[in-house]
């Protein structure tokens, strides 16, 4: 299986040839689900990642385990003694199948002759067919074993090579153009420092242009009042993400409180009580985030992990009713109702039962006392305005009217450029122009690394003479999308499971 992403920023590429993988993720039951890799950790981790291994093993598993329980059913083992060698394949050494025929194999004579074809024909299936193909699934799984290590070496062998090449081709780009920096030094070796100058105002004219920019000033006078209702909000939830920390570290879990949690909101608090841990942390992770920007996400129904299952992209609750801001705004009353309910379990003494029976957390009073000064009126008011200004946002930024935010930043990046190089020295643009020659160098002299070893691979495992041409430096480079379905992708897809990557 391969899967690719595209080059960004990030000087090392998301996009990496994956293979198979011990830890497995989204492998269909909730509880085995583990956090899911991103496309750089697999790219840069040694192993290989493919879920089609994964899935085979789940699957042969899962059915063994159905075969075998439906197997002892005295019904189909009335008749006995058929298919035995077949049961060990599944692990099964009981001899269930030698049992005696007792009562049961009188009440087949009872029964019509087309009802006795169908039973036994059930009975081969499940002693004789199905352990038969599983046998050979296991085999067929078995024998990609030796494939999926070569393509381990194969990883192993141009990984970095790739992984180098891109690395320089991303300096190249973020550095001045040598076109720019040979301008600037023909003006200095014939002394025309008015040129030098207008130029330099030039670059300082449109650096003040782009910021002038209407809609960007207005854009950013938003950004600036939307991080203030954020504050606001995240001081009104931190409480509850405290104490919802604190819940995780005892392993405690809410039940049914008569009067004050009802049993079918359970499901619905714990929910809320793990979005809210995840969010206000003092370390940014994978998992966590230091602000309140992903509890907004959840409430405007955007999943935070797009593996999650369909019946899990929209937090608190599915919401098919009205527009979209209708929904936003259920979703918001509901997480408010739950927050005041876990504000009346923590004003009630013993609201706080668990499964364990102790009715008394060693919750902080400071924690228990913060989160019954929630301002519900105030929270909901506040997520309005900061969800009404976000829309403004968006439509600056998609605005026609004018050059795109994208625009305007490269636009001003490449001033910013310019001027330091207009006010630089001379001595500092050779030195500047040496330093842009050697990342040339060390790009074409990685190219051609890279170059060697694919034409190596591809001739050793294919018979197939690869003949690679170095990109332009301005170019982008863009890997192509190829999805990692595999062989169970498609009805994984059908089922509503989470995929793993591509």
């Amino acid at each position: 299986s391969y899967s690719s992403g595209g080059v960004d920023d990030d000087p090392v590429a998301e996009g990496v040839l994956l293979e198979c993988s011990d830890g497995a993720w989204g492998a269909g039951e909730e509880g085995r689900r583990s956090r899911r890799p991103r496309r750089r950790d697999c790219w840069e981790s040694p192993r290989l990642f493919c879920p089609d291994y994964v899935w085979a093993d789940d699957i042969l598993s899962y059915c063994q385990r159905l075969i075998r329980t439906m197997a002892k059913h005295p019904f189909l083992s009335a008749r006995g003694g058929r298919g035995y060698h077949r049961l060990s394949i599944l692990g099964d050494s009981s001899g269930s199948g030698s049992g005696s025929d007792g009562g049961i194999e009188a009440s087949w004579s009872d029964l019509r002759p087309t009802s006795i074809r169908a039973a036994e024909a059930l009975r081969g299936l499940l002693w004789e067919d199905l352990p038969g193909k599983l046998h050979q699934f296991r085999a067929a799984a078995e024998s990609d074993t030796a494939v999926s290590k070569r393509l381990y070496l194969i990883k192993c062998e141009y990984r970095a090579p790739f992984r180098g090449f891109l690395e320089a081709h991303s300096a190249v780009q973020k550095a001045p153009r040598i076109e720019l920096v040979d301008e600037y030094l023909a003006l200095h070796n014939k002394g025309n420092t008015d040129e030098l100058k207008r130029r330099k105002e030039g670059a300082e004219k449109r650096i003040k242009k782009c910021l002038e920019n209407k809609a960007l000033v207005e854009a950013l006078k938003l950004e600036q009042q939307c991080e203030s209702m954020e504050v606001a909000m995240a001081r009104a939830i931190l409480p509850f993400t405290e104490l919802a920390r604190c819940l995780e570290q005892k392993r405690l879990r809410l039940i049914e409180v008569p009067g004050l949690l009802k049993k079918g909101d359970v499901a619905a608090m714990d929910d809320l009580l793990r979005r809210l841990r995840s969010i206000l942390c003092r370390k940014a992770g994978y998992e966590t985030s230091t602000g309140i920007r992903p509890l907004l996400l959840d409430i405007q129904g955007v999943a935070r992990d797009d593996t999650l299952s369909l019946s899990q992209e929209e937090p608190f609750g599915t919401c098919t009713s009205g527009t979209e801001y209708d929904a936003t705004l259920q979703r918001l009353k509901l997480m408010l109702l739950l927050l005041q309910c876990l504000n009346s379990l923590c004003k009630t003494k013993g609201g706080f039962q668990t499964e364990t029976g102790k009715k008394e957390l060693d919750v902080p009073p400071a924690v228990l006392k913060a989160c019954c000064l929630l301002d519900v009126e105030m929270f909901e008011a506040q997520f309005k305005d900061w969800h009404a200004m976000v829309q403004r946002q968006r439509d600056l930024s998609l605005s026609k009217d004018g050059p795109l935010f994208a625009e305007l930043s490269e636009e001003i990046r490449i001033a910013e450029i310019e001027v330091s190089i207009a006010i630089a020295a001379q001595p500092a643009l050779e030195m500047v122009r040496q330093r842009l020659d050697m990342l040339e160098k060390d790009r074409m002299k990685r190219f051609e690394v890279l170059k060697d070893i694919a034409g190596e691979v591809c001739i050793r495992e294919m018979y197939m003479n690869l003949v690679l041409s170095p990109p332009e430096k301005d170019a982008v480079l863009e890997l192509p999308e190829i999805s990692t379905l595999g062989v169970f992708g498609l009805q994984l897809e059908i089922a509503g499971e989470p995929l793993s990557l591509g």
